[in-house]
């Protein structure tokens, strides 16, 4: 498989903040010269995707700021127009708030042509995740029909988000599921107390 040099595409960045921690996401577009109406329209499917979200994101979920950077170039700029998010899925649990900031969801894709990708979403708050209390597997991963949430993001994904690419600039095709994991550089920095 060929590697890509990672101003290959169009980005976009999206800076947040969610349970006391700042995270990055990254997405692609595959538009040819990254002409700005081409991120314009990214940024649109990643707020989109973020709405999907935004009723299982934990309250303090902020986003600081929405960036691009256009194909062959590697300073990002600040975008006109910017992802919002109203989360309203509460806050963890008193004795959870720890393990929620460092758990994360993580969306699995691969190009067509055959890139893996993976965005990672760090905040989304559910029982399965936060205290597993909920009554599906506890296998880290959520499942189809575990979660209409996630359900409803991956159906997006897979039929609405249609400007996201892989690295090298091909349509992504998503997996059926989202798997969840305590990130182990959060978790290094939660045991020296940061």
């Amino acid at each position: 498989m060929s590697a890509f040099a990672p101003n290959f595409t169009a980005r976009v960045r999206v800076r947040y903040t969610t349970i006391g921690r700042q995270h990055t996401q990254m997405w692609r577009t595959p538009v040819a010269g990254a002409l700005d109406a081409g991120i314009g329209a990214l940024v649109v499917q990643i707020a989109n995707f973020w709405a999907d979200l935004q009723g299982s994101l934990a309250d303090d979920t902020a986003i600081i700021s929405t960036e691009f950077c256009r194909e062959g170039e590697s300073v990002f700029l600040p975008s006109v127009v910017g992802v919002t998010v109203t989360p309203t899925g509460g806050s963890p649990a008193a004795n959870s708030v720890k393990r929620a900031s460092a758990q994360h969801l993580s969306f699995v894709a691969r190009s067509s042509g055959g890139q893996r990708w993976i965005v990672y979403q760090y905040g989304f708050l559910a029982d399965q995740i936060v205290d597993n209390t909920a009554p599906v597997p506890d296998d880290f991963r959520i499942n189809p029909g575990e979660d209409a949430t996630i359900d409803s993001t991956i159906g997006d994904l897979n039929g609405v988000f249609t400007t996201f690419c892989g690295n090298d600039g091909l349509q992504l095709t998503w997996q059926q599921y989202a798997n969840m994991k305590i990130n182990d550089n959060v978790l290094k920095k939660i045991r020296k107390g940061a």
